[in-house]
């Protein structure tokens, strides 16, 4: 029998779990928007401008429930005697129902972004940083393997006009005897000279911004390899604090390579200065040598060079703050083509786990939109 016993239980045990099913949907629904709506006021501090939690609970869920409504309303039959009735409702509730669920997405965006999304954007983020903090330091190390080569050609260059002095003479742009005398004692002189700026270069310059470099990289380093659990506020705080030190830290191995580079430089070019000065008729008072001039100059070039370090930026997306951004992210990308910009927000639309998250938001509603 159609009509039977079993029949009838079996509707009534349908119409029960289709009411259970819709009953958590719409809790669902509720929970995500309020928890994304409650991380976006705490993550942009702005909690204090606002009304309390309890009445933030209950505006989200008087909302959640006139969504709920509207849907029902969309979706409810024709009555033959109430047609045009039915089509105003309709009229009025498909744009109400379309806004409110752009809303609860909108929110609930950031409550699935935070379980699916959080932690791995910011491991992506980090390494993102840390990888292009790496990238400069190399470029840096191979500028300073750079200067310290030429430097010690320079300084290669003035050992052997000295040697070629003591040996041979004729090495100062004027004839001159081999063996001891002024000319030999200014070509010494220039090559003690120019042997301190290369031990200076060489043995404290070069190596203090290598260490410097290398210290740098491993705090990062550490920071990349901290473990991911533990009190959020301490892990977060761990992580901003390594990234202050290393900014500050960057800028001052800047300012330091370039303030000790150009008195290096400065040193080098007014030794090369000197050497360029064609000798005067019965001056034995230094050494001309215009090609160990062009040599000190490249030194000079290399090391006078900006070694500029800037970490670059990273964002911590876990907690309240990570989804106040993620809501930002999503929200500028939805209205951009409106030419609205959100301030704060990146371009772009969402991918790989953030994408799973807004899969997500976007399910919940469509599943309780299908059971309506």
């Amino acid at each position: 029998m159609r009509g039977g016993p079993l029949n009838r239980l079996g509707e009534l045990f349908d119409a029960s779990a289709l009411g259970v099913v819709t009953l958590l949907l719409l809790g669902a629904s509720f929970f995500a928007t309020w928890r994304g709506m409650r991380d976006f006021i705490i993550g942009n501090d702005l909690a204090g401008g606002l009304p309390s939690q309890a009445l933030v609970v209950a505006i989200v869920l008087a909302l959640t429930l006139a969504m709920y409504v509207t849907l029902r309303e969309m979706i409810a039959p024709y009555h033959l005697n109430g047609i045009w009735p039915a089509i105003w409702k309709r009229a009025v509730a498909f744009p109400l129902y379309l806004l409110l669920a752009v809303w609860s997405v909108g929110f609930g965006y950031g409550f699935w972004w935070s379980i699916i999304a959080g932690q791995g954007v910011t491991d992506t983020e980090l390494t993102r940083s840390v990888t292009a903090l790496r990238e400069q330091t190399s470029d840096i190390r191979s500028r300073i393997s750079a200067a310290g080569s030429v430097m010690a050609s320079a300084e290669a260059l003035s050992d052997q006009k000295a040697t070629n002095e003591a040996e041979r003479g004729g090495t100062c742009g004027v004839a001159s005897p081999p063996g001891d005398g002024p000319l030999a004692r200014a070509r010494g002189e220039t090559q003690a000279q120019i042997s301190a700026i290369s031990a200076t270069v060489q043995g404290e310059w070069l190596p203090s911004i290598t260490m410097r470099l290398d210290a740098l990289d491993a705090d990062l380093e550490t920071v990349r390899n901290a473990p991911r659990d533990g009190d959020l506020a301490a892990r977060k705080a761990a992580f901003d604090g390594v990234y202050t030190s290393a900014r500050l830290s960057a800028r001052e191995i800047s300012t330091d390579a370039a303030a000790r580079g150009r008195s290096l430089a400065a040193q080098l070019r007014s030794k090369a200065d000197q050497l360029t000065q064609p000798p005067e008729s019965g001056s034995v008072a230094y050494c001309y040598d215009p090609d160990l001039a062009v040599s000190l100059l490249a030194a000079a070039d290399e090391i006078d060079q900006p070694f500029n370090v800037i970490v670059p930026d990273f964002r911590f997306s876990e907690g309240p703050e990570g989804v106040a951004r993620a809501v930002e992210d999503l929200w500028g990308y939805v209205l951009a083509p409106a030419g609205i910009e959100v301030a704060g927000a990146r371009s772009g639309p969402p991918s790989g786990r953030s994408l799973i998250a807004l899969v997500a938001t976007i399910g919940v509603d469509f599943a309780l939109l299908v059971f309506a």
